[in-house]
This record gives structure tokens, C-alpha cells and sequence, in this order.
């Protein structure tokens, strides 16, 4: 039996999606919530560059997912739960599955030979360290280009080694597993607050109790013949939602908006992405559940209704619960690179060599200055060509640390812990 969040937010039908989850439950004691990503992802991958529909601004939507299981590391079995539905798809179809990347070179080569598949990597914070910067750094930018690319458009890269081209249809998914600390240790504030991250299904949860695993053969098998059944079906051409379903999703679309202020700064990217995920994942639903039965079918209200509901009961939450758990250890970093900037410079360092060497917004330097000077750590002085800071000199004044409780509120209004 489902915990009642997870079951209000999959299909009530016994198609796919359901029927992994209940499966993969009995597997091992890992938390659902990451069943019902990976069940989500592994059909994004087998079914995803044939199902696609109209969208926004003349777009067509297709329903590709980059999920990222987070939590406790060696405890919340993520990678455990990745595999058992990834062996899955590898049954039904091996050319689905693309090995991990050792180089651009490869991470091209793969697409090339399977342009619409799954990419799996068994821990995202060793992507993390290794595609920071260097040699690995395009693996990530072509990762960030493909996850919004048009399907019908052929990928083209200039290097400097010459041109990259990889030919259309694109349709990409992947699903990685990462701890909480190095999810931390290997990510910052700029890669929250932008594009990379805010592309990802994030789903953070906690292994409750012990459950010893069974196995389920003739489940695994009747799962198995299912996605083989998705990844040879002929899918017909979506129309796009149903009058009724556009409109309960353009709804609760404002009412989502509306609120996003409710959620840290560093996750409002995923807050103003969540409309687009649940229209992916109600096409998602809509497949489970046998919509697609002839030319111009519409995704229905329910298919929507049970999306927003995974949006609401299972995304945000891991979002929100991700934006202040990493809140104060990120402004502890940001803290300390500039610091480290203004400590290298005793006479003084002017705020646009800050941004530049610790690599952080005007708004954070601003931010993190301003807690800075309330602690008696810095001075702001007045130089020649605009604001200068320098540290005060030991014994100037007494240190009070004063590490603000959220990096969207204003020093003035934290008070002193």
C-alpha cells in the first residue's frame, strides 16, 4: 500500500507508472518518492522523442525529465533505486541506455549513435567536481543545450577543434543520484539561481524504517514487457491539452506564480519551471494511462490534476526542503570567498574586483558585504575610482558572527542568533 501523497499523485490506472512504483517498493525500503522518479524518468527515456505536443509561444513539448534522487549519503538507497529501474529499460531495450561519459568526445559519440535514451550517472557529485571548469566543463554545457533542444533542429557546437554536429531528433533524458553534502561541496549559489540546476526534477527523500526486500519475477517481467511495449509503440500526434485541462493548469499556473515568493531565493527558478514540468509530466500521465488513441488526441483533466498534485506533493516540497537546508551552508561559502578576496588585499579592494575574483552577483556581494560590516569584519572606505573594502585590523573592534538564518533577508531584520 502507497503512503496517500504518493498515491493521489500517480495514475489511479494500473499502467506503467503505478505499477513500477508498487513494485520497486516491495524491492527494498527506499523511499517511494524516488520510485516515482526513477519510474517517471525511465519512461521519459523509452518513450520520449515519439510523444510530444503543442505547447506554449508555438513550441511542442516534449516530455524529457533530468531527475536528481537526493539524500543522506550510503543510507537513503538512491542508487539502488536508479538501478532497479534502469535494468528494467536495459531489458527492454539496450540501445535506450547510454553508459556515463568518460570525455565530451564520448558523451558526443553516444548521442549520436542514440539520440533519444536515457544517460545515468551513479553519482552526480563526481559529475559535479569534474565538469566544474577544464576539460569536463563541456559535458556540462551540452547537457544544459540538449535538455530544451528543439527535436526537429540538428545540434551544432564550434570549438576550436572544429564543429560538433549531432542530427535530429533529440530527445535526452537522464537520472543520477547525489548526497546532500556533496550536492554542497561541489555546487554554488550562481548555479542555483541559474539555468543548470532549474532544469532538474529534484527529489529529496528519507529512508524511515528497515523492510526487507522481496522479488517479484513475474512483476519484473510483466514491467519490462511494458516499456518494451512504449519504446515500439506507434504514438500519434497530441494536440495539446483538453479545453477543460488548459484551464485548470493555466489556474493553478497563476496561483503557483503568485506564491513563489514563499520559497528561498535559490530555488525560484524551480518554483517559476514547475508549470513546465507538470505539462511534461501530465504527457508523461497521459501515455500511462492509453490517452494517445488517435490522431489529435487531447492530454485530459486528470492526467493534469494528478501532475500538478506530484508538482505539489512531491516536487516542492523536496525544492523547498533543498533551498533551506543548503541556505546556510551556501551563504557560509559566498561568506567566505569574499572575505578571502578583501583579507588578500590589507589596503583595500575595489567591489568590481570582488565580483570578478569571487566570481558572485552585485546583489550578493552587496549582501554579504553589508553582514560583513555589521560584524566589525570589514570597513567600506571610499577609493579613487568608487567603493573599496578592506578588513579591520585586529583588535580595531570585537568580531560578532552574525550568519543570517536566509540569504534573502536583510541583515537588519535577522537580529542576533
Amino acid at each position: 500500500m502507497l503512503p496517500p501523497h504518493i498515491s493521489e499523485a500517480l495514475p489511479q490506472g494500473q499502467g506503467f507508472l503505478r505499477s513500477y512504483v508498487e513494485y520497486a517498493a516491495q524491492c527494498g525500503d527506499a523511499p517511494e518518492i524516488y520510485h516515482v522518479g526513477v519510474a517517471l524518468t525511465v519512461l521519459a527515456g523509452a518513450i520520449g522523442k515519439k510523444l510530444q505536443c503543442p505547447y506554449t509561444s508555438g513550441s511542442m513539448l516534449v516530455p524529457n525529465l533530468y531527475t536528481l534522487l537526493i539524500g543522506g549519503s550510503r543510507v537513503g538507497r538512491k542508487t539502488s533505486s536508479m538501478d532497479t529501474g534502469v535494468k528494467l529499460l536495459g531489458q527492454a531495450n539496450p540501445e535506450s541506455v547510454m553508459p556515463i561519459p568518460g570525455s565530451y568526445e564520448e558523451l558526443i559519440s553516444q548521442i549520436r549513435a542514440t539520440p533519444a535514451g536515457l544517460l545515468t550517472y551513479r553519482e552526480f557529485g563526481h559529475f559535479l567536481k569534474t565538469t566544474q571548469r577544464g576539460y569536463g566543463e563541456p559535458i556540462r554545457t551540452v547537457l544544459m543545450d540538449l535538455f530544451d533542444w528543439p527535436t526537429d533542429r540538428a545540434y551544432v557546437r564550434n570549438l576550436k577543434k572544429g564543429k560538433t554536429v549531432v542530427e535530429p531528433p533529440i530527445c535526452l533524458s537522464m537520472i543520477s543520484t547525489c548526497s546532500t553534502d556533496l550536492l554542497y561541496s561541489y555546487s554554488d549559489t550562481e548555479e542555483w539561481t541559474g539555468g543548470f540546476f532549474g532544469r532538474m526534477l529534484l527529489l529529496y527523500g528519507d529512508r524511515d524504517m528497515f523492510r526487507m526486500p522481496q522479488v517479484w519475477t513475474s512483476a519484473r517481467d510483466y514491467l519490462v514487457q511494458q516499456l518494451h511495449q512504449f519504446v515500439h509503440a506507434m504514438i500519434p500526434d497530441c494536440a495539446g491539452f483538453h479545453p477543460y485541462a488548459w484551464q485548470e493548469f493555466e489556474r493553478w499556473s497563476r496561483w503557483r506564480d503568485s506564491t513563489a515568493r514563499d520559497f528561498p531565493d535559490r530555488v525560484q527558478s524551480h518554483v517559476g519551471g514547475a508549470p513546465t514540468l507538470a505539462a511534461k509530466i501530465a504527457l508523461l500521465y497521459a501515455a500511462d494511462a492509453g490517452e494517445p488513441t488517435g490522431h489529435g488526441w487531447a492530454i485530459s483533466l486528470e492526467s493534469i490534476r494528478r501532475a500538478i498534485l506530484f508538482v505539489e506533493n512531491l516536487y516542492l516540497p523536496s525544492v523547498k526542503h533543498l533551498g533551506e537546508k543548503l541556505a546556510l551552508g551556501f551563504w557560509e561559502k559566498d561568506r567566505a570567498k569574499v572575505l578571502n578576496v578583501i583579507e588578500s588585499r590589507p589596503a583595500g579592494v575595489y567591489q568590481q574586483e570582488v565580483l570578478k575574483r569571487a566570481k558572485v552577483s552585485l546583489e550578493l556581494c552587496e549582501q554579504v558585504t553589508t553582514t560583513l560590516k555589521a560584524e566589525g569584519t570589514i570597513v567600506q572606505i571610499q577609493g579613487a575610482k568608487g567603493i573599496m573594502y578592506r578588513k579591520r585590523p585586529d583588535g580595531e573592534q570585537p568580531q560578532l558572527r552574525l550568519v543570517p538564518p536566509s540569504i534573502g533577508t536583510p541583515p537588519d531584520q535577522q537580529g542576533t542568533p
